[in-house]
């Protein structure tokens, strides 16, 4: 009778269990270590009773458990055992590994994914913008001194992070919004100075054409100085709010939008689209406003990078769609215009939103929906230049609705393209029940004779995700 019930439990275990799977899980996810090698495990002191262990790996059931693969050798040949670990005893094991890092190995605590990606993006800063703003600001006019100046400042703005990060965190947002930070800052300062910065009048032509001063040296070193103030700050705030990457890719993409809503909001407030002193002024704030919007907007659910990107090329095709309205209709009201553009683009925005809920999408798929929606946008563009006339008007009207139509069906074949593939988002409140047969046969096997290993199944399991 016993071993028909060991048999029937066997049975049923391999029909309901068929497809169960184990996933290699971080043994030290604040660490990112996933396999604890000979040497680490020597350090750490972990399982004294196997000898000459050769690697630890962690692997987690479909129903929740956790089951810890230890690989060792016995006269040379390699033995391998494997035991089921609690929830509490995992939590144990790996505050034991943070505990010990911090003394043998404190640089593995450290996270510098970023740390490339910052180093790069700075000195691409420094050789594209810093190098030559510096020396105008201080009016540097030999050229050799200049040229000089330039060369160094390049060289400062890899060489100083490199140093300062040494030992420091860089996560990918933290390199993302540091670099948002100090494009952003190179156009914040242009507008900051024209908006405080009185504007004088230099000289008149015959014809009373009036012609302006223009300190260029003071503009130039405000925009760099501007933008190395934001990409030190943009560092720090994702450092310190431990800032996932997929945030810093929205805040970043929803700020550079941000300027859009500024111009916008300062024309249906009834200033000239010309008058840039005052528009600046807008254009600065609402560059703030779309970061704290994209900050907002990524914490109401979990956003990847590639969720960031969908929703900015959502955006992207709401604002094209009142665009082609705007060409069709031949509107000239910049109100109105101004009033259409950013309904689209918030639409587009939300419609974006709407349309991850419940996905991941991975950084390589937000990419390709990036490429899609280009193309399909410039196919349509294409295609309307061909088919339209050779009035400017026409051509105007039917490439801007067709690059529109375009754009709008590449980013939906590639939404459509990726959606089952992409991972289920973080759902909240996440129930899994489970069953296992397998842990009846063991508990009562138990009963009967000592395990040497101390190795347990459970029969029924439950967790719950949030």
């Amino acid at each position: 009778m016993y071993r028909l019930l060991i048999l029937f439990a066997i049975i049923i275990l391999l029909l309901s269990h068929s497809n169960a799977q184990e996933i290699q899980a971080p043994l030290a996810p604040d660490s990112r270590i996933d396999v604890l090698d000979k040497e680490l495990t020597k350090k750490f002191g972990l399982f004294p009773e196997y000898s000459n262990i050769s690697s630890i790996i962690l692997f987690q059931g479909t129903d929740g458990s956790y089951i810890l693969e230890i690989s060792y050798k016995i006269d040379g040949k390699l033995a391998r055992v494997r035991k089921n670990i609690s929830s509490t005893e995992l939590a144990e094991l790996r505050q034991k590994i943070d505990e010990k890092l911090q003394i043998v190995a404190p640089s593995m605590l450290i996270n510098q994914e970023g740390r490339i990606k910052l180093l790069a993006s700075s000195l691409a800063l420094g050789l594209s913008a810093w190098g030559w703003m510096l020396p105008e600001g201080f009016r540097i006019e030999d050229n050799k001194a200049y040229f000089a100046t330039y060369l160094l400042t390049s060289a400062g703005s890899f060489f100083i992070p490199y140093y300062l990060t040494k030992e420091s965190p860089v996560s990918d947002a933290s390199a993302m919004l540091s670099f948002f930070g100090g494009v952003n800052g190179i156009m914040n300062g242009a507008f900051l100075y024209e908006f405080f910065t009185e504007v004088k009048i230099d000289s008149v032509d015959i014809y009373g054409n009036e012609y302006y001063e223009d300190d260029f040296g003071n503009r130039a070193l405000t925009m760099g100085l501007t933008s190395i103030a934001q990409a030190v700050a943009g560092y720090y705030i994702a450092t310190l709010t431990k800032m996932e990457e997929g945030k810093s890719v929205l805040i970043s993409g929803l700020g550079a939008m941000g300027y859009g809503y500024g111009l916008g909001t300062s024309v249906i407030a009834g200033s000239d689209i010309d008058e840039f002193k005052n528009n600046a002024g807008a254009m600065v704030l609402g560059n703030i406003a779309g970061m704290f919007a994209g900050n907002f907007i990524a914490n109401q659910q979990h956003y990847t990078s590639g969720d960031a990107l969908l929703t900015l090329n959502s955006a992207l095709v709401g604002t094209l769609i009142p665009l082609s309205i705007i060409a069709l209709t031949e509107s000239e009201d910049e109100k109105a215009i101004a009033g259409m553009l950013m309904a689209g683009n918030a639409l587009g925005i939300f419609a974006g939103d709407y349309l991850i809920k419940g996905y991941d999408f991975s950084l390589s798929q937000g990419n390709l929906t990036t490429l899609g929606t280009f193309a399909g946008g410039f196919l349509g563009g294409g295609i309307g230049y061909l088919i339209s006339s050779d009035d400017d008007k026409s051509l105007f009207k039917t490439v801007t609705s067709m690059t529109a139509m375009g754009a709008g069906i590449g980013l939906g074949f590639m939404y459509y393209t990726f959606k089952d593939d992409a991972e289920v988002g973080k759902k909240m409140g996440q129930l899994d029940f489970d069953i296992n047969p397998l842990g009846l046969m063991y508990s009562l096997n138990n009963k009967k004779t000592e395990s040497y290993m101390n190795y347990h199944i459970p029969v029924v399991s439950m967790s719950y995700k949030f």
